[in-house]
């Protein structure tokens, strides 16, 4: 392929305007050796038209840490491959210049040579977050659908909540006593949906899909406790005298001020926490471990606990900049992610067992992800109105 076609293609990729067919020559024109030069040429192209600024500097190295940290809406973001003809060096990178490239795609992912026909997916399997059923629990009972309309909502406004629906996020007043705020709120997602919320304290978490965060209107003197099914990022807002504590149904994590990431589905026995800045305590009935940021305890179904440097922090917390990031990741905890994002029912036929790396932007369609899935060896079929995949 020249290297005109390349950028053709790599051009359509990022405006999400490729075929089926084009899709597929631009996946295989990333496994040849020089895509990683042409990527990182369009890269520094991109740059190269941006404003610079002396203070905003990564290395090369970085680049996936970096963008994923940049919200986008139709990126693909992985690894850039080391050049075989030119050595991975340091680039002045701006959040202007980050804006302009994100969504420069490469896929890093694992092949074993098979090329089968990709089998055509149903219009009705290729919608994107197809619930959009994020809610608002009131003390009172009653729900508040969290779209356009919330942003009016009397029910909102009158307990002094604003509802922001481009950054779907909830801000509460800060803490202070209110009349009729009595009981606890609940926020709750659904398949494929995400929202955010600045808690009454100011300590901000994101949501993921298919995920619950119950908490008090109003923060009273003492520890400020949350209950969360599901997987949540908190960035908490310090407060020596208040601990900051969020329960699951099978661990409690306690901080002062502190930036990590919780999943903890219920039906799913692994508990994953992460510590990105400051300090954690973790406990059940039994037992308790600190966590410092760079670390990652990771409970597993057998009841052990593993805490380690947290090589794969970053990984761990890109749904909350829209990314799907899989690092060796055996397919049923593939499958997991996939069906709290989209409306398709899948299957794995007995005996097989696959892993994939890669990074797959959460904007894509189901049609996308299963064409990646399928360029790294692992085949699937339709069966009636589910995926089945197979060996």
């Amino acid at each position: 392929m020249t290297e005109q076609r390349f950028k053709q293609l790599l051009e359509g990729y990022l405006a999400g305007s490729l075929t089926s067919g084009q899709l597929k020559a631009f996946l295989k024109a990333t496994r040849q050796k020089d895509s990683g030069d042409l990527l990182l040429q369009h890269l520094e192209e991109k740059i190269s038209q941006a404003p610079k600024a002396a203070d905003d500097t990564l290395a090369a190295a970085s680049l996936e840490r970096f963008m994923a940290r940049m919200q986008q809406g139709q990126a693909l973001v992985t690894q850039l491959p080391r050049s075989r003809h030119r050595p991975v060096r340091r680039i002045r990178y701006t959040a202007a210049a980050a804006l302009l490239v994100v969504g420069i795609a490469f896929f890093i992912i694992t092949r074993d040579g098979r090329h089968d026909k990709v089998p055509p997916i149903p219009t009705a399997l290729i919608a994107v977050a197809a619930d959009h059923s994020a809610q608002l629990q009131l003390g009172d009972g009653s729900s508040v659908v969290l779209d356009s309309q919330a942003v009016e909502s009397p029910a909102l406004l009158s307990r002094g909540i604003t509802y922001h629906p481009d950054s779907t996020r909830l801000v509460y007043k800060a803490d202070q006593p209110k009349r009729g705020l009595g009981g606890s709120q609940t926020l709750s997602t659904g398949r494929g949906d995400q929202v955010n919320v600045v808690l009454p304290d100011g300590t901000r978490v994101w949501l993921n899909a298919k995920s619950a965060l119950r908490y008090p209107a109003t923060f009273l003197p003492g520890a400020r406790v949350v209950e969360l099914s599901g997987e949540g990022y908190f960035d908490v807002r310090p407060n020596r005298g208040r601990p900051f504590q969020v329960r699951t149904a099978k661990v409690l994590v306690t901080v002062l001020g502190t930036t990590f990431n919780l999943k903890a589905y219920a039906g799913e026995e692994m508990i994953t926490t992460g510590v990105y800045q400051g300090r954690v305590q973790v406990s059940d009935s039994a037992r308790q471990t600190s966590l410092s940021a760079g670390q990652q305890l990771v409970i597993t179904s057998d009841g052990n606990w593993h805490a380690a440097a947290g090589a794969e922090l970053a990984a761990a917390a890109a749904w909350k900049d829209k990314l799907f990031v899989f690092r060796r990741t055996p397919l049923p905890d593939i499958i997991a992610e996939l069906s709290r994002w989209y409306t398709v029912e899948f299957q794995i036929a007995p005996g097989l067992s696959r892993t994939f790396s890669g990074t797959i932007p959460r904007t894509a369609t189901i049609t996308t992800v299963l064409e990646v899935l399928k360029e790294s060896g692992i085949s699937f079929r339709k069966d009636r109105n589910k995926i089945v995949f197979f060996d």
